[in-house]
């Protein structure tokens, strides 16, 4: 199914071009192409990919380096299986809704569970950052997030990008994106912005968060 899936979306791109080169690719036709573009991409996918393991673990002769055996050489592979430290910020503002704060809380956890990181920095913030724990590798959130006594604010970026620790690997923002970014302290480290709306940060990845 995902080849045959692949081979539409050939014709689709050589039917796109076609048209574009003959002057009749419409507006409407536009939005399906970047719509049946965006589609194919689960965010998840995406996601684990950005963070994926890089820092190399171990080594081990049991299982070969692949690429390497068919040029004659038989050496040991690397292990990775940690990402190291990151942050995740959750954003729990008046304009988030229950269902995209049910988002913050489960795709937080889709990451501590899938992708194991060493140490993470947990924030919740409105217009101010009011939770602030670190969870160390294995950890997770609760299910049910009564425990964090949310609150439901304005929203203020900038405060709380101020309480990021040390030196993650990445900052995770799950958001609806609606706040200024002109006073953010922008970290060194990439900022991964999983939204669940069309806003567009001045800067980061993206990633379109489906509620």
């Amino acid at each position: 199914a995902e080849e045959i899936s692949q081979i539409i979306d050939g014709m689709i791109e050589r039917a796109a071009k076609i048209a574009k080169d003959a002057g009749k690719f419409s507006a409407n036709l536009e939005d399906f192409l970047a719509k049946n573009r965006e589609s194919k991409v689960d965010w998840r996918t995406k996601l684990r990919h950005l963070i994926s393991p890089i820092f190399p673990k171990n080594v081990s002769w049991e299982k070969p380096n692949r690429r390497l055996i068919s040029s004659g050489w038989y050496l040991p592979s690397v292990i990775k299986d940690g990402i190291g430290d990151i942050c995740c910020v959750g954003d729990s503002s008046g304009s988030m809704s229950d269902e995209e704060l049910s988002v913050v809380f489960t795709e937080i956890n889709y990451i501590l569970s899938e992708c194991t990181p060493d140490r993470t920095q947990f924030i919740l913030f409105d217009s101010v950052p009011y939770h602030n724990e670190v969870l160390l590798a294995g950890e997770t959130l609760d299910s049910k997030y009564a425990r964090f006594n949310v609150s439901r604010g304005g929203t203020d970026f900038a405060a709380a990008f101020e309480v990021i620790e040390g030196d993650p690997r990445c900052v995770i923002v799950v958001t609806d994106g609606e706040c200024s970014y002109d006073n953010i302290k922008k970290p060194r480290c990439p900022v991964i912005w999983c939204l669940t709306t069309d806003v567009k940060p001045p800067w980061g990845e993206i990633i379109k968060v489906e509620v």
